[in-house]
């Protein structure tokens, strides 16, 4: 695989990494597409001796904190304010492990310190956010009372506070109107129904996870607060996609990221505005 192509499989990551840790979409770009240009210059020697997605990881960490001076760090809801008002490497660590899945051993490599520095400060960064977690309260929204009784216990082993259970969207509505949950988990059948609990999550400034078996893109192209779970529902994918929405990834983060890099020639990428 060509060295640009590799660049472009990790786009998807890199944007959610540098949203996250800048609060900022617009400014992230503007990390990830500065990253892309300093490979184009530098090529594979910009990345030092480390694999290509813990050197991808790193210059993105490294150069974190000139781009977050100029941020206007907007991310909407209380866990995602938290986040933010994390020190900077705290969130790193915390972001990279919580989000991005790298191992302890890895993160040491990318911020360039020791494992047991990285276990420090993501122990202090989860005592901050545990509170947060209780606070961003969830209304799971569910047709079937087992399914909505089997999916609060879910999340309540992982340590999420529930604001309620809706049987239906009417009911849904009214109870988000009233409790302003801070993220909304529907198991819902219907283009309307999670059309309509979508654009009212949005107006709360929530994000919406429906399960489904029918894939996003045959809702609506603009839903751009919905994540998106399959069937059947396994603990690690709601707990993954919780967490990402939480921390601010949008459904079409993956199909974003090719707009910053086009390739128009064998060798070289070419970035787009």
């Amino acid at each position: 695989m060509k060295f640009h192509d590799q660049i472009a499989e990790y786009l998807p990551s890199l944007r959610r990494y540098s949203h996250a840790v800048t609060g900022n979409t617009t400014t992230g770009d503007a990390q990830v597409a500065a990253l892309i240009e300093t490979l184009i210059r530098a090529r594979p020697s910009a990345l030092g001796d480390l694999p290509l997605y813990l050197g991808l990881y790193r210059m993105l960490t490294l150069s974190a904190a000139s781009f977050i001076d100029t941020a206007s760090a907007s991310q909407p809801g209380k866990f995602r304010q938290c986040v933010q008002a994390l020190a900077l490497r705290q969130r790193q660590a915390l972001l990279l492990t919580s989000v991005e899945g790298l191992t302890m051993s890895d993160v040491a490599r990318v911020m360039d310190c020791t494992e047991d520095d990285v276990r420090a400060l993501i122990c202090t960064a989860t005592q901050t956010m545990t509170q947060a977690k209780t606070d961003a309260e969830i209304l799971i929204v569910g047709e079937h009372q087992s399914a909505a009784d089997a999916l609060r216990r879910m999340l309540d082993s992982f340590g999420h506070a529930i604001s309620d259970v809706a049987h239906s969207l009417q009911d849904a509505l009214a109870i988000a109107a009233d409790r302003r949950p801070g993220l909304v988990v529907a198991d819902l059948a219907g283009q309307h129904a999670i059309q309509r609990l979508a654009t009212f999550a949005n107006s709360l400034e929530a994000p919406l996870i429906y399960i489904s078996s029918t894939p996003l893109k045959t809702l609506a192209d603009d839903l751009d607060n919905v994540l998106h779970v399959g069937e059947p529902v396994e603990a690690r994918d709601i707990k993954a996609t919780i967490d990402r929405a939480l921390f601010g990834e949008q459904q079409d983060d993956v199909s974003r990221s090719l707009s910053l890099i086009h390739i128009s020639e064998p060798t070289r990428p070419r970035l787009i505005s």
